[in-house]
């Protein structure tokens, strides 16, 4: 049977799948084809013009506090976990498809242009001709702090976007690409290294803000890996994989939520 929600006073009607929080919904529908799923919304959680659907069994959805509306649509299957940081901006509309049990991570205060795709798996199996082997295995998707990814951009199965890094306009991250902190990103290759961004918008600035944005004095932005500060993302994808759904999410809230050291998503 699905279970739909089209408000808070839906919530109270689930009962097979969970919603905690009180998310705010505005044109916005989460659907449940499966069982023991969890929605977790943190306070400040708006949903506008979003779809999230469980297309099976014992998957959950985290989705931090933000400053910024949630335009996203999310289908999660079976065996899954997806975890929102806080405050990203996110423009409509962030599509993630997760299926194949694989995972997405997704850090605190990333700017995500509009149309952005991020998928796990291929949808289909690819075998080799030789040995008969599958060649296109899903794997899953982790995006660090602070993360740029431009308009049209398309992340696939396996890609690891250190804090900090950029990925340009319309750029395809192919399969386990791997972008270190501080790049910019695209079609490809690393067009520059060791840059940072800034959250200030450029389509307002006049001359005067172009010429005060000519240089930026700080360090905030530039991270490097630190012993026992930076996680171990092979880690945090197989403890996901292992744990049952009330084990994910006290591993999100412990790893990902309560302890937000700086360089924790940092590769160099």
């Amino acid at each position: 049977m699905v279970e739909s929600v089209h408000s808070n006073q839906d919530i109270k009607y689930l009962e097979n799948n969970k919603i905690m929080g009180e998310p705010q919904f505005n044109n916005s529908i989460v659907l449940f084809n499966g069982s023991n799923n969890i929605l977790f919304c943190e306070d400040g959680v708006n949903l506008t013009n979003s779809k999230i659907q469980f297309n099976g069994n014992n998957s959950i959805i985290y989705l931090s506090s933000s400053k910024y509306k949630y335009k996203t649509q999310i289908f999660v299957f079976n065996d899954s976990t997806v975890f929102i940081g806080k405050d990203n901006n996110i423009s409509a509309t962030l599509r993630i498809n997760v299926q194949e049990s694989q995972n997405v991570i997704i850090g605190d205060d990333c700017v995500i242009g509009p149309n952005v795709d991020i998928r796990t798996s291929d949808g289909f199996p690819v075998f080799s001709g030789s040995n008969k082997k599958r060649i296109n295995l899903p794997s899953g998707v982790i995006i660090g702090d602070h993360v740029w990814l431009g308009h049209l951009s398309y992340l696939s199965r396996g890609v690891k976007l250190g804090s900090g890094s950029i990925v340009y306009n319309n750029t395809n991250v192919l399969p386990h690409v791997t972008v270190k902190s501080n790049s910019y990103y695209a079609n490809g290759q690393v067009i520059s290294d060791n840059v940072f961004f800034m959250g200030s918008h450029t389509a307002y600035f006049d001359k005067k803000d172009i010429e005060s944005n000519e240089y930026c004095q700080t360090d905030e932005y530039i991270y490097e890996e630190v012993e026992d500060e930076t996680l171990s993302l092979v880690y945090i994808d197989s403890m996901l994989d292992e744990y049952e759904i009330i084990e994910r999410l006290e591993f999100i809230q412990k790893l990902l939520v309560e302890d937000k050291k700086k360089n924790r998503f940092a590769i160099e």
